[in-house]
């Protein structure tokens, strides 16, 4: 058996911290958005009035630049922008991790090996391990070990 500490696998779910992990996630994957559009008084041109208001017979006109006259000129337009510059502290994210394991391991979701040896570094026996562990139907598995003593040193 392997005793595992209650200050990481232990710990309560905190919903609060899993939504804001999950959306600080998504916006270090959104990266920075270089697309940009115009404020009315970045557009090219004058911002003369179109035409006398009074004594032409047509409809009143403002000024050449305003918002709804051509297309590329927005009252709110889009700037770039990083969205991954929000930052969480790093205890905060940590706190986040050791919740999301603690989830994952009251689940039953975490297999926990104490030693890892595989007959050779060959990927088919490492597979073929990894299948009697894991399940036939498991995509994906992250390999965590701790210095270097259980496991093939070919297979890192």
């Amino acid at each position: 058996t392997v005793q595992l500490p209650n200050s990481v696998f232990g710990l309560p779910l905190r919903k609060d911290i899993l939504f804001r992990l999950y959306w600080y996630h998504r916006r270090k994957l959104a990266g920075y958005d270089k697309s940009m559009q115009l404020y009315h008084w970045e557009w090219p041109g004058s911002n003369k009035k179109v035409r006398s208001q009074k004594n032409s017979g047509k409809a009143r006109m403002g000024r050449r630049k305003s918002i709804g006259k051509w297309a590329g000129v927005h009252a709110h337009p889009i700037r770039p922008k990083d969205w991954g510059e929000i930052q969480l502290p790093r205890r905060y994210i940590w706190k986040g991790v050791k919740a999301m394991l603690s989830t994952k391991y009251a689940q039953g979701s975490l297999k926990i090996v104490d030693n890892f040896n595989v007959e050779s570094h060959k990927t088919k026996y490492m597979v073929h391990h990894l299948r009697k562990i894991l399940g036939r139907r498991c995509r994906s598995a992250l390999l965590v070990h701790e210095g270097n003593v259980d496991i093939n040193d070919n297979a890192r």
